[in-house]
């Protein structure tokens, strides 16, 4: 009881001391009294306390559902319609940009769109993710780099912009490239003559403008370039400051991986028409021979998982034809080379452990698409009976996936579009007007 506090009985009102055991007045127990108040109030406590965690953990739940929702706004995917016209879809199956447009595609955190005009040529800008138009329809060619400055062609002449459509590089080329890793754009002076270099985010020309062609920086601070030689462009690497680091003694070239591989080709005689063969293998940046030189094709890089697609071409009764599997950065098969691309380029999202193949399904006669990881082991739920085409896995973890519908022409393929997680489940239903869709990436 607190100081200078009275008391009293609860059964007959009579005041207390507050050192009574009995109420003088009527003999009512007040230590049963007090014992009863003590668990009122202890009750009070407890009741505030639950009520305060309820409601705790009620906030909790509403902020994770409004980041979640948030989330799913923030994964973008490209969607066509029955008309052939392209929108763009969230995680949740909601259109942010309608379907107005002849092409669209997402590329570092910026949407571009392509219109045709009366002469048949297309033209290119940038909508925002709520379909807001961010640049004029106006350019012949729009790329966006991995810094945000954007590379397009205007008037012949190619150009270095921003989200204004203000110039940030004044010399314009002939042709450039957007600028990737390590900050740096190809460029190319002139039209008469192959002569490609780099420059930085400044404009200043970090490497001569003396290459026939060139590739993209990797991770690894390299980037493949080409010169002239007797019998045609011979390929080899280069560094960010224009230095030869590997001999340019090869056909053709890939970019090098995080692994430290690139795939390389060199001839390897004629076929049968006399036409020129090559075999591909790769090199380590020291130029040393890692998988030899024994596939018809290599994919662009390796996934995350260390694991690249590849190509042979095998003979077969009725001709020769190409199988695929995958190798690891040992050039051990973890794939069987028994899958055919014939279709669609393999293509996977480096952060998924899929990959994705297409087979020949023999009792349809059709081609369906099917995933694998680097194990060999076929993603649950999905085999070539079950989808006639799929997307890669997206940055959400979703593949689109679809089943060829009766209405479909060879000109005009339409698909019953969903999307999978990488539990083979199906998350996303599309309705009807969709024909095709494309993996979710995310954009801020």
């Amino acid at each position: 009881m607190k100081k200078n506090e009275k008391k009293h009985c609860t059964n007959c009102g009579t005041e207390l001391m507050g050192t009574e055991k009995f109420c003088p007045h009527c003999g009512n127990d007040i230590r049963i009294q007090e014992q009863k108040q003590d668990k009122k109030k202890n009750w009070k406590k407890q009741t505030f306390v639950i009520a305060l965690s309820l409601f705790l953990l009620m906030s909790v739940v509403i902020v994770h559902f409004y980041q979640k929702e948030q989330e799913a706004k923030n994964y973008l995917a490209v969607v066509e319609n029955e008309e052939g016209k392209y929108g763009v879809i969230n995680a949740k199956g909601e259109y942010v940009v309608p379907c107005d447009y002849n092409k669209i595609s997402i590329e570092n955190d910026k949407i571009i769109v392509r219109v045709e005009e009366e002469d048949d040529e297309y033209k290119y800008g940038i909508v925002d993710k709520t379909g807001r138009e961010i640049l004029e329809c106006k350019y012949s060619y729009m790329r966006v780099g991995e810094n945000g400055i954007i590379t397009v062609i205007e008037n012949d002449k190619s150009k270095f912009i921003n989200e204004n459509g203000k110039k940030v590089i004044e010399k314009e080329y002939y042709r450039a490239s957007p600028f990737g890793k390590k900050n740096l754009a190809a460029v190319q002076e002139k039209e008469n003559g192959w002569n490609w270099g780099f420059i930085n985010e400044e404009g200043e020309e970090v490497i001569p403008c003396e290459y026939e062609s060139v590739g993209e920086f990797s991770e690894s601070g390299l980037a493949a370039a080409a010169i002239s030689g007797e019998d045609g462009m011979r390929w080899g690497f280069i560094n960010e400051k224009g230095e030869e680091v590997i001999p340019f003694e090869y056909d053709d070239v890939t970019m090098f991986s995080e692994n430290g591989l690139a795939g390389v080709a060199k001839e390897a005689g004629e076929g049968e028409d006399g036409e020129i063969l090559y075999k591909w293998g790769f090199i380590n940046w020291r130029n040393e021979e890692v998988i030899p030189f024994e596939y018809d094709y290599v994919y662009e890089e390796f996934n995350d998982d260390g694991v690249i697609p590849v190509g042979k071409e095998v003979e077969e009764d009725e001709g020769s034809e190409y199988v695929f599997g995958a190798i690891d950065d040992s050039g051990e098969e973890v794939i069987p080379m028994e899958y055919d691309w014939s279709l669609l380029v393999p293509k996977w999202s480096k952060e998924s452990k899929y990959l994705r193949f297409y087979g020949y399904e023999y009792a349809r006669k059709k081609y369906g698409v099917i995933y694998i990881d680097k194990n060999g082991t076929v993603l649950p739920f999905v085999d070539e009976e079950s989808y006639d085409y799929g997307s890669i896995f997206g940055e959400n973890g979703w593949a689109a996936v679809g089943i060829e519908r009766e209405d479909s022409s060879e000109d005009n393929t339409r698909y019953t579009c969903s999307y999978i997680n990488e539990s083979g489940f199906e998350v996303l239903n599309l309705p009807e007007e969709i024909v095709w869709a494309d993996a979710f990436v995310r954009i801020e």
